[in-house]
């Protein structure tokens, strides 16, 4: 009997250090596409599935050793022994199996509630805005041509009101930028432009000794923290598209 409990103990500590894994993994994935509140909502469902499916899988592996204690005898330990290690070795490649299902789940809850596959809607003072779930390593062009594939393009922003609502719309990413504007001073040093129609920037409120092209390659605009950065404009990261 001590044989068999010690199994299970060494089952359930590999379950929890499994999902402690996982969640490692899934706190560093630097390709999550899971933006916003709606996205925190559905990672959070997505997780406590995942729970409820490593609680149900627990709570039949007492089942069948309960009923092998009460059934089959002491005399019969050492191949119930044999059974729960089996047991043990045949869940495991089929809690993994689940994952792939759970990942696809979570994707297309994402998308279903969205609308727009890729991206985290908000409405900003009356305006829709959309913000990439994947850090990506896109030049401005492909960035716009992002946008517009949605009836979009990237963000201009006009006004204080505007600058302040767009930093409080990706402070909730917690750092995990750089989020990409439509500004950019590319061909015109210094002279900063919205790249979608080329119109002069409205409103720049810049970091501390920012803008600085460092090495003479930062054409592009971020927002970072409060403030704007100037960045290279190839540089993987998220960006920012405003309704057309």
């Amino acid at each position: 009997m001590l044989y068999i409990v010690g199994v299970l103990d060494n089952n359930l500590e590999n379950r929890e250090k499994t999902s402690s894994s996982r969640d490692v993994v899934y706190q560093n994935n630097d390709e999550d596409i899971m933006d916003g509140k709606k996205s925190n909502e559905l990672v959070l469902k997505v997780a406590n599935l995942e729970q409820s499916l490593i609680k149900t899988i627990r709570q039949r592996q007492l089942q069948f050793l309960g009923h092998i204690c009460v059934h089959k005898g002491s005399e019969h330990l050492a191949v119930a022994g044999k059974i729960v290690s089996k047991r043990r070795r045949d869940l495991h490649p089929i809690r993994m199996s689940l994952l792939p299902i759970l990942l696809l789940l979570g994707v297309w809850m994402i998308a279903s509630v969205q609308g727009y596959p890729g991206y985290s809607e908000t409405v900003l003072n009356g305006k829709k805005y959309f913000i990439s779930g994947r850090r990506l390593p896109l030049s401005l062009a492909k960035r716009n041509a992002r946008c517009k594939s949605i009836g979009a393009y990237l963000v201009k922003i006009d006004d204080p009101v505007e600058h302040k609502l767009l930093v409080g719309a990706v402070s909730r990413y917690r750092g995990w930028g750089p989020f990409f504007t439509g500004i950019t001073d590319e061909g015109s040093e210094g002279r900063y432009y919205n790249f979608n129609d080329k119109s002069p920037a409205k409103y720049l409120k810049w970091k501390y000794f920012q803008p600085d092209n460092w090495w003479g390659k930062e054409h592009c605009v971020e927002i970072w923290g409060s403030s704007l950065n100037d960045l290279r404009c190839g540089r993987r990261g998220r960006h920012i598209c405003e309704a057309a």
